[in-house]
């Protein structure tokens, strides 16, 4: 009976760790970051890189304002979660009154996330 007893723990310890792993994992959590640079399309037009990772489904929205020199630019996108990270690309609108549009160089972008839950990211990154 010694023997049963001490035998008993260590069988317990073995199920749990047997069962699978997904039975464990919990939900994705929402995340999101700019990437360093951005695409000249345009004056008008640059091209932003997301990566976003929130729970497979779940509906998001993307927002973002670009600044270069005293000026601006604006730009939102929406999607659905592959439960992966994906990057995104996001037209990035000019809105200032400067006519002279987006330069290749150096901007400071900002990002607002929403899905389940929101987040935020910002960063100096390169018009190329």
């Amino acid at each position: 009976m010694k023997h049963v007893r001490s035998v008993a723990p260590i069988l317990a310890a073995a199920a749990v760790l047997a069962l699978p792993a997904a039975a464990n994992a919990g939900p994705i959590p929402t995340r999101v970051s700019i990437t360093s640079y951005a695409h000249y399309v345009s004056p008008a037009v640059i091209n932003l890189g997301v990566r976003v990772l929130c729970e497979k489904g779940q509906s998001y929205t993307l927002t973002a304002d670009v600044l270069q020199n005293g000026t601006w630019g604006f730009g939102q996108v929406g999607g659905e979660c592959t439960g992966h990270t994906d990057t995104v690309v996001m037209e990035v609108e000019w809105r200032s009154d400067d006519p002279s549009g987006w330069q290749l160089g150096g901007a400071q972008a900002y990002l607002n996330f929403c899905a389940s839950t929101c987040g935020s990211d910002a960063r100096l990154i390169h018009i190329v």
